[in-house]
């Protein structure tokens, strides 16, 4: 899992997952978890995804989970009045899998370039057939990811891409 990459407590890596389909739903918000093992529970929700179309709904709706991170990095508590931490990097990693509609471009993108205005480092993780949004849904090209599927691409992108959003560490520890 990707999470098995950080270092996990509050003081360095705090992680949140949305799930989404055409409408996305947080499963949690980036607090300070106790453990690894927490988190690593909700990273399993994720991949039980097929257990929640009914509520997810279809097609995946891309540009609703982009506005949703965003607004989880604005607040990343959840509760009334919370505000990030200062010096806090902000990363985001969003798994697609197949193209968007044609007429979503322009939500989707306007949805990715929020995210980099609010200085959030961009990840994209996609499953083919990719679409135009792709290319700009990472903060550069050297964060982007497609494979034919997921199940056999994952095994060997997951090590990279902790490994870059780990280098973005500087030697006291703190995201530069």
């Amino acid at each position: 899992m990707l999470v098995d990459y950080f270092v996990l407590d509050e003081n360095n890596v705090n992680i949140g997952f949305v799930l989404y389909g055409k409408e996305p739903t947080i499963l949690s918000h980036p607090q300070p978890f106790k453990d690894q093992a927490e988190t690593n529970t909700r990273a399993t929700l994720l991949t039980q995804r097929e257990n929640y179309m009914n509520v997810l709904g279809s097609p995946p709706n891309v540009a609703r989970a982009l506005n949703l991170m965003r607004a989880m990095f604005q607040n990343p508590s959840g509760y009334p009045m919370e505000r990030p931490r200062r010096g806090v990097m902000k990363i985001g990693v969003i798994f697609t899998w197949g193209a968007q509609p044609i007429d979503a471009f322009d939500d989707v993108i306007r949805a990715s370039d929020d995210l980099r205005m609010d200085g959030v480092t961009m990840y994209a993780v996609g499953r083919s057939p990719i679409g135009p949004e792709f290319a700009r849904l990472a903060t550069d090209e050297c964060k982007l990811f497609s494979m034919g599927n997921f199940q056999e691409g994952l095994p060997s992108v997951l090590p990279y891409l902790g490994s870059s959003i780990c280098t973005r560490k500087d030697n006291t520890g703190l995201f530069k």
